[in-house]
């Protein structure tokens, strides 16, 4: 009879015990609830390898033309991929061959966005948003229509043209520098800048002129000659030449171009894309030239092709 009681007791304190356990333990917080993805820039157009990781997923999948990219979303380019992306606030995004970039809110509330090039060069035109960088942070002024050429290295260093608008960059180091048009910065792979540097002046295109046609009587055999005027300080140039304005895969690429002018031999016919930038003899490039459009004809022929997609400005990151 005493075993009987004493159990009761026994069970009676470990209840009264559990209560009191469950009656002071506060309840945990519900898991957030994942917030569903968000349209964020639209594939406009591509070329080669280029493929996207949903957020979440961890598949790549070769993008299409046309294609949504949503905040979360990652995109990778090949060695020979490029791509030109527009965003929902009309921001335009050029993405370079061997190119790492996530595309993520930086909020919860996504009132603001950013974009993330973990490696590889790309161009930014547009309404501001953040862009990081392994071993810096770039933050736009406000009211600016920046355009803006990075390019990182595979140890997070980063290099930084702010040929429009204006910005500032905090480093990963901790200092913070502003950039104003015309100005860049380098960022060492700890994360520190010996300060801002001011970028060589864009060249003036001479000729051919923009919008020009260019007749041959066999353009296959046929010599086109660019020209440009002398950039104070440059040592030497670059060119590109494509077939569209996204310049994604350019028919002509030349660096270290040591005078004005260069000769393209052989241009089909067809429209022609063509911009230059100085380089000064720290090897660091300047700011872009305009790009100038001219049409290649045929006297044989007398044919006029269809025009390709034009684009004001362009920089090869």
């Amino acid at each position: 009879m005493r075993v009987k009681i004493l159990l009761l007791a026994l069970l009676l304190v470990l209840l009264t015990a559990i209560g009191v356990f469950q009656l002071w333990t506060p309840n945990p917080e519900p898991s957030p609830v994942p917030l569903p993805p968000v349209r964020a820039a639209r594939v406009d157009a591509f070329e080669g390898d280029v493929r996207a990781k949903p957020r979440g997923q961890v598949a790549w999948f070769q993008v299409r033309a046309g294609q949504w990219l949503s905040n979360g979303d990652m995109l990778m380019t090949g060695p020979r991929g490029s791509a030109h992306l527009v965003f929902v606030d009309t921001a335009t995004l050029d993405v370079r061959p061997d190119s790492l970039l996530a595309i993520e809110s930086a909020s919860q509330d996504r009132q603001r966005e950013a974009l993330g090039v973990q490696s590889g060069g790309v161009q930014y035109a547009g309404p501001g948003r953040e862009v990081w960088t392994p071993t810096g942070r770039w933050f736009p002024k406000p009211g600016a229509a920046p355009v803006l050429v990075i390019r990182v290295g595979k140890d997070g260093a980063t290099e930084i043209r702010q040929t429009a608008g204006a910005g500032t960059v905090r480093t990963a180091a901790g200092q913070t520098v502003p950039l104003q048009e015309g100005t860049g910065l380098d960022v060492d792979a700890t994360g520190r800048t010996p300060g801002l540097r001011t970028l060589l002046p864009a060249p003036q295109l001479l000729a051919p002129p923009d919008h020009a046609e260019v007749t041959f009587v066999d353009p296959t055999r046929a010599t086109t000659v660019l020209l440009w005027r002398e950039v104070a300080g440059a040592a030497t140039y670059h060119l590109v030449l494509d077939e569209t304005g996204f310049f994604l895969q350019p028919r002509v690429d030349r660096s270290a171009i040591p005078g004005t002018s260069v000769e393209v031999e052989g241009l089909p016919v067809g429209t022609y894309f063509w911009t230059v930038s100085a380089i000064g003899p720290d090897g660091k490039e300047g700011q872009p030239s305009a790009s100038f459009r001219f049409l290649v004809r045929s006297h044989r022929s007398g044919s006029r092709p269809a025009s390709a997609p034009s684009k004001s400005r362009s920089a090869d990151p």
